[in-house]
C-alpha cells in the first residue's frame, strides 16, 4: 500500500507558507535551548524550525528523532537505507532531498542511494545489513507487517531492542513524517540563506 499524495489547492499557498521558521533568537526556555544546540550541530531542518511554533509537540518530536539518529543499535548507512526506501515508497521528496547529504556522509554511494529508492530491490547493490532493512520496510510500508523469516532474520542481526528500533524508524518515515509534511505541503527544506550552511 503506498500512501496517497494530497496534491495542493492551485492559486493557494501551501499550509507551512504562513508558519514561522523558529529559531533560538526567536523563541525561548526549553525550545531556545533546544533549537540553539541544534543550530550549533547543523541540524535546525526546515520542518524541526516549523514543529518550535508548538512547546509540546517541539521537544517530544526532537527527543524521538535524537533517539532514532544518534542512539541506535542500527548503523547509520542503515538507518539512511530505511530513510530513503521510506521516502520513495511514500513520495515524501522532503525526506529524500533531505537525507540524500545524510546517506553520503554515512557511507552510502550513488548505486546504494537509488537502489535503498528503488521499487524492487535489486540484488548485490546494498550489502545485507541495509538489504534486510529495506526489506522490512518495504513488508510494513506495503501492509503486509513482517513475516516470521524476515522477522527471524531482523532479530538475528539486531537483536530485539534494534528490531524495535528499526520499526520505530519505519514508523517515523515512514508514516508519521510524510503525514506531517504532507499536511503541511511541505515538498523540500528551505534552502539555506547565503549566510547559513546547509544540513
Amino acid at each position: 500500500m503506498t500512501a496517497s499524495r494530497v496534491e495542493p489547492v492551485t492559486g493557494r499557498p501551501p499550509n507551512h507558507a504562513s508558519l514561522t521558521r523558529r529559531s533560538s533568537a526567536d523563541t525561548d526556555g526549553d525550545v531556545g535551548r533546544i533549537l540553539g544546540k541544534l543550530e550549533r550541530g547543523g541540524f535546525d531542518y526546515t520542518v524541526v524550525r516549523i514543529l518550535a511554533n508548538s512547546a509540546p509537540v517541539f521537544r517530544p518530536f526532537v527527543l524521538f528523532s535524537d533517539a532514532l539518529n544518534h542512539r541506535s543499535v542500527v548503523a547509520a548507512a542503515v538507518r539512511e537505507a530505511v530513510v530513503l526506501a521510506a521516502a520513495a515508497r511514500t513520495g515524501s521528496r522532503y525526506e529524500w532531498v533531505e537525507h540524500v547529504p545524510l546517506a553520503r556522509r554515512a557511507g552510502l554511494d550513488e548505486a546504494q542511494i537509488a537502489a535503498a529508492g528503488s521499487a524492487s530491490l535489486p540484488e548485490g547493490v546494498l550489502d545485507a545489513e541495509q538489504a534486510l532493512a529495506v526489506a522490512v520496510t518495504h513488508a510494513v510500508l506495503d501492509g503486509a507487517g513482517v513475516p516470521p523469516s524476515l522477522w527471524g532474520r531482523a532479530v538475528d542481526t539486531w537483536g530485539t531492542a534494534g528490531v524495535l528500533e528499526l520499526l520505530a524508524m519505519v514508523g517515523w518515515w515512514g508514516a508519521f513524517l510524510p503525514a506531517v509534511l504532507g499536511a503541511l505541503g511541505l515538498e523540500a527544506p528551505d534552502a539555506p540563506a547565503a549566510d547559513e550552511g546547509g544540513a
